[in-house]
């Protein structure tokens, strides 16, 4: 057979155990279980597993939430790994969930990046992307609490200067209203 030949005869072969093999992925996301998250097969690193399992955790309502969070939660403290700790950090950045806790999950981010033993490089990064923009969302949370908290003083004195105007005009009002009763019109 001339390579001509075997080039072609070799593609469809290939493409054939392809589609084969394609054909038994299952239809279903294999991290979507319906007891919540577990990892799909195909995931290839830790870090594709978290992304996966965090754009899994975003489409969750509340009360999957805190049930994820409490496996994730067990999860850890009986297996203290690096990717238990990404994901539990992961649950406590969630916004707008009764666990929500930023100290918390920075704690867990840190240790993973302090770890002796050598995580991954590309887990020690997300952690660290992690830890840096929750650090920086924590920075201008307390800016936004000390430039609130400086609001309400700077109008708890504009009531009081207000408060002192409204006592001059007052004080002028009395003072004009004695005048004009003081001085009588002469024809």
């Amino acid at each position: 057979m001339s390579d001509i030949l075997q080039r072609f005869w070799i593609f469809p072969v290939i493409m054939s155990v392809s589609l084969a093999a394609c054909t038994n992925l299952p239809t279903n996301p294999s991290h979507l279980s319906a007891t919540g998250w577990s990892p799909s097969l195909l995931v290839t690193s830790h870090v594709e597993e978290l992304m996966l399992y965090y754009d899994f955790l975003r489409k969750q309502p509340a009360p999957e939430l805190i049930k994820e969070y409490d496996k994730a939660r067990q999860g850890l403290a009986q297996s203290k790994t690096d990717v238990n700790r990404v994901r539990v950090a992961l649950l406590l950045s969630m916004p707008n969930t009764p666990f929500h806790d930023t100290a918390a999950a920075l704690g867990l981010l840190n240790e993973v990046s302090k770890e002796t033993k050598a995580p991954s490089p590309s887990l020690r990064g997300l952690a660290n992307m992690m830890a840096m923009m929750l650090a920086e969302q924590q920075r201008a949370n307390n800016n936004a609490d000390d430039l609130s908290q400086k609001l309400k003083d700077e109008q708890k004195r504009v009531d009081a200067l207000q408060g002192q105007v409204d006592g001059i005009k007052n004080m002028e009002k009395n003072l004009i209203r004695r005048d004009r009763r003081g001085i009588t019109i002469k024809p």
